[in-house]
């Protein structure tokens, strides 16, 4: 696709709201002013003198962190300086009527940020939610992404497994409201499918041959983290055979005595060892 083509596409993309973390960009260095939704009002971002818990949006009563802000700022600007370079926000041209689309970008996210807090507000009011399985997926897209960036550039634009997953699960909630307003979903979930808890999650395998080393082994790693000599997350890290620690199980899934196990226990606690299906979990 040839420059100036690509250059009216994100034009188009970031001149228009829309409820998908890939219909806008973003620039570098610049200021949004004071961004107002049709019906709520948002508070200014200031790139260069908000720290990362003070509040950069505010929706109506509901308010956004500087640092989710920024998250947002990331996803978005990400999808075009991999191909065209971080100069292309500097663009201003006939296509944007002048103003670059660097400050066309960073009003369009914000404006997104908007409309997903309003719409969140709109099907906590109509009772929509997530479903288990809608939850574990974009859990699931949220952990693909995490693992795709260094630690570095997590650290440095504040992006949080916890932060990232409620993103995704905001523009999903968005999405579904979407489907329901256009009469494509439906909006009933059981009791059963609603109830799930978010856990980090120890799993070993084991065969008939192995299954007295790997007990010894998952028996070590509770010891551990029963005397706090590491933390759980850290022990689960180094001997996991998932590719994610942080996961969401729910009441629906087919193991069935490792998703009453957790369903049943309080927050904050370790279980012990639990055998299903030729795995060990903690």
């Amino acid at each position: 696709m040839k420059t100036k083509n690509i250059l009216k596409k994100i034009a188009s993309l970031v001149l228009v709201s829309a409820i998908s973390l890939n219909l806008a960009a973003c620039g570098g260095g610049e200021k949004a002013e004071e961004t107002q939704a049709s019906t709520e009002e948002a508070a200014a971002v200031s790139n260069d003198s908000l720290s990362d818990e003070s509040i950069a949006i505010a929706v109506g009563q509901t308010t956004v962190t500087y640092k989710e802000y920024k998250a947002y700022y990331y996803l978005m600007k990400e999808q075009y300086e991999s191909t065209l370079g971080t100069d292309v926000w500097k663009y201003s041209g006939s296509l944007t009527e002048g103003v670059s689309l660097g400050r066309q970008g960073i009003e369009s996210v914000i404006r997104l940020i908007i409309q997903i807090k309003v719409i969140a507000k709109a099907a906590a009011l109509q009772k929509v939610s997530l479903a288990t399985d809608e939850k574990e997926e974009a859990s699931h897209s949220a952990a693909t992404f995490c693992n795709s960036i260094s630690d570095d550039i997590k650290s440095k634009n504040g992006l949080s497994m916890e932060l990232i997953t409620q993103i995704f699960e905001e523009n999903k909630l968005a999405q579904k409201m979407y489907k329901i307003i256009i009469g494509g979903v439906d909006v009933n979930i059981s009791d059963a499918q609603a109830k799930a808890a978010r856990v980090q999650l120890l799993k070993k395998s084991y065969n008939e041959k192995n299954k007295d080393e790997v007990m010894k082994q998952m028996n070590e790693c509770l010891k551990i983290v029963k005397e706090k000599k590491q933390n759980f997350y850290s022990v689960a890290k180094d001997n996991t055979e998932e590719d994610q620690v942080e996961m969401l199980i729910g009441a629906m899934d087919s193991r069935t005595n490792l998703a009453g196990t957790i369903l049943a226990m309080k927050e904050n606690t370790i279980s012990q060892i639990i055998d299903e299906n030729n795995s060990f979990y903690i």
